[in-house]
């Protein structure tokens, strides 16, 4: 780990993704995936789709799509980290804070070997407003609040 400052670790984030933008996941995360069969779902089907898309061409949803199925996870994770740094809440196809809980839901042994990533997501949580009116309000009681408990508690653990 190293002593780098949050604006250094999310400034070495965006170089990093700056760096890489022409390359695939194919081509960072080998080996490369054949396309999917023919009676694959549609989630397969886009998540194979999406490992031939130059990094700098990956959007919120493909970004949200991929982190959600664990695919690629040391290349996809920050690069929605660079995206959350920009808008805590963006958005893929579903719902402000979409990209956000997907990040979350990242199992805890990657945040433990990345630390500097833990750190960049410690740094967009505490930048969300309850009070925002794009903050989602997703059934009962504050959905992404007890998310983000509970990715904070899995780190302690």
């Amino acid at each position: 780990m190293t002593n780098d400052s949050p604006e250094q670790g999310g400034e070495a984030l965006r170089a990093v993704a700056r760096e890489l933008g022409a390359r695939t996941l194919d081509e960072l995360d080998p080996p490369a995936w054949p396309p999917a069969p023919e009676d694959a779902s549609r989630l397969v089907r886009t998540a194979h789709a999406l490992r031939s898309v130059p990094l700098v061409d990956l959007d919120a949803e493909a970004l949200r799509l991929l982190v959600a199925q664990q695919v690629a996870l040391p290349v996809t994770v920050p690069l929605a980290l660079g995206v959350l740094g920009e808008n805590p809440l963006a958005e893929g196809d579903f719902y402000p804070g979409d990209l956000l809980m997907a990040v979350l839901a990242v199992p805890a042994p990657y945040w433990r070997g990345n630390p500097v990533h833990a750190q960049a997501l410690r740094d967009v949580v505490t930048r969300l407003d309850p009070t925002d009116p794009d903050y989602p309000v997703l059934g009962e009681g504050d959905v992404l609040a007890r998310t983000v408990a509970d990715f904070l508690a899995r780190l302690r653990d």
